[in-house]
């Protein structure tokens, strides 16, 4: 079949998102957002705005802790 869906929309449907019970508030996820759209306090579990988010990937590939997971 023909793929009717441009590459982009579909990465438009991915997540990325903390898991509350690796996430150690490193925040080393935070100041590598070019977005800036991961909020949270040091050794506290950091959130993550859908909204902002470009989908980068970023915070996925920096985080030393498993973390960061795609949905």
């Amino acid at each position: 079949g023909i793929n009717v869906y441009p590459v982009d929309s579909l990465a438009a449907l991915v997540k990325f998102l903390v898991n509350e019970k690796t996430c150690t508030g490193c925040m080393i996820c935070a100041r590598q957002c070019p977005a800036k759209c991961i909020s949270g306090e040091k050794q506290k579990v950091h959130d993550i705005d859908q909204e902002k988010c470009t989908k980068c990937s970023k915070c996925f590939t920096v985080c030393n802790f498993d973390a960061i997971y795609k949905e």
